[in-house]
């Protein structure tokens, strides 16, 4: 069972399994540079000889397990990646134990991002800034404001004997990392390396700041200290990338309410409809079911993920859910036995994909909200109307037009559309859609 979902979770962001081999023409010519196998600036040192220097010239000397994407969309997923810092490069190989000699050089394009273990790494072409463009690791990302590190390595050649009595010191690469915080609009800005300095980095929160890393003690010159200062201050904007982001907030414990609070937009909730969202992958991919080894159709689980995590790209929400029927709605059925009556039988393929989407999600640490007796319809609408009480706005991720009489000022609708993408429907898009003046009128229309 437990090699069963493995294989589910690998196939889920699998778009293709042709575009994870080399020998595809389309992968090769999209991802990689054509005939040009790594000849990296290796400052006359043999990197493969790592007893010859200290340090390393990569992010980590081994290749490790990650992912390609372009746009958005998922190229190769379970490929061997390394970070050569010294040539700037991503050194790619089709397996953890493919030849070292067949890696090659990813393109570089601000189109193609890579995640390595955990570690996401961007491409930012050179436009004159300080930052001198190239690959860089995000640490942190907010919808305001985001921490970049730029891999450096300081590197000192090989220092020949002088004497019999002096030896001679090998080569040495030490790592000298640069941050930077990054704003909505691009704008990069140095973190100096004095720590005074940086504080000015931060402007109008130069004092807000200050106070706190006196009062937690903290090293701006450390990693994990300055991101628990700058999510102290961000942490209203924080997507919560990583583990790492997830346990500063923990430990940071709940954010006081201040005037700055108070003014924010209000929090985004979004819900989804987690069988309408099923189906719908499902049927996409009817024509060209996705099975895998074991002749399992995985085309619902892949449907509904790629769905799920193109919600999450595209709109980064501060809170999700995802919300399933469980038993039918036992209160319709009594008032209507024949409710859903002549719908037809669920397919096989969706039957079998619900327990491992729910594993999915689990894994993923993604509320599943179910009531037994209820349908997600009315877990959705529960939900969104107790949220809207306490201030959040809500939006309801699901095609289901039946979802349009519980839009307000402060609940929407966000549909997929065919061929791709969303449309949020707020109160005139339902008055126009359904030529009504209030969206409870669409009980009647339907």
């Amino acid at each position: 069972m437990k090699k069963t979902i493995l294989t589910v979770v690998l196939c889920v962001l699998t778009l293709n399994t042709a575009l994870a081999q080399f020998d595809s023409a389309m992968f090769v010519s999209d991802v990689f540079l054509l005939d040009n196998y790594i000849k990296r600036q290796n400052k006359d040192v043999n990197f493969k000889d790592t007893k010859t220097y200290k340090g390393t010239p990569y992010n980590n000397p081994n290749f490790l397990p990650g992912n390609i994407y372009k746009e958005g969309t998922l190229l190769a997923d379970n490929i061997a990646i390394r970070y050569n810092a010294v040539a700037d490069e991503m050194e790619v190989k089709q397996t953890l134990s493919s030849d070292d000699e067949n890696a090659r050089v990813l393109t570089k394009s601000q189109d193609i991002y890579v995640k390595i273990i955990e570690d996401i790494y961007v491409f930012v072409p050179y436009q004159g800034g300080i930052e001198n463009g190239g690959y860089f690791q995000v640490i942190f990302e907010g919808s305001q404001i985001a921490l970049y590190k730029k891999h450096i390595k300081d590197f000192k050649p090989e220092k020949k004997a002088t004497s019999s009595i002096t030896k001679t010191l090998p080569p040495v690469f030490k790592d000298k990392p640069v941050f930077y915080l990054v704003t909505k609009s691009g704008k990069f800005y140095q973190m100096p390396k004095s720590r005074s300095k940086k504080l000015k980095v931060f402007g109008e929160k130069q004092n807000q700041m200050k106070a706190f890393t006196k009062q937690n003690n903290l090293d701006l010159n450390k990693q994990e200290d300055l991101l628990k200062a700058i999510i102290s201050q961000y942490r209203f904007f924080a997507m919560l990338k990583n583990t790492i982001t997830r346990n500063i907030l923990k430990t940071l414990g709940p954010k006081p309410k201040d005037k700055a609070t108070m003014s924010q937009p209000k929090k985004r909730l979004f819900l989804i409809d987690a069988f309408a969202l099923i189906f719908r992958g499902y049927y996409a991919l009817i024509k060209n079911p996705r099975i895998n080894s074991k002749g399992m159709d995985t085309s619902a689980i892949l449907g509904f993920m790629n769905s799920f995590i193109d919600v999450i790209k595209r709109e980064r929400p501060e809170y999700i859910a995802v919300c399933f029927d469980k038993g039918g709605s036992q209160a319709r059925n009594e008032l209507f036995p024949e409710y859903k009556a002549n719908r037809d039988e669920t397919p096989d393929g969706i039957k079998i994909a619900v327990p491992y989407i729910q594993k999915i999600l689990t894994a993923m640490h993604i509320p599943i909200m179910v009531k037994e007796g209820f349908e997600a319809d009315d877990v959705i609408g529960t939900l969104a109307k107790k949220a809207e009480k306490e201030g959040y706005q809500t939006f309801m991720v699901t095609p289901d037009k039946d979802f349009a009489q519980l839009v307000s000022d402060n609940i929407f609708m966000y549909r997929p559309v065919f061929g791709g993408g969303y449309e949020t429907w707020g109160i005139s898009e339902v008055q126009k859609k359904f030529e009504v003046t209030d969206p409870m009128q669409v009980i009647d229309y339907l």
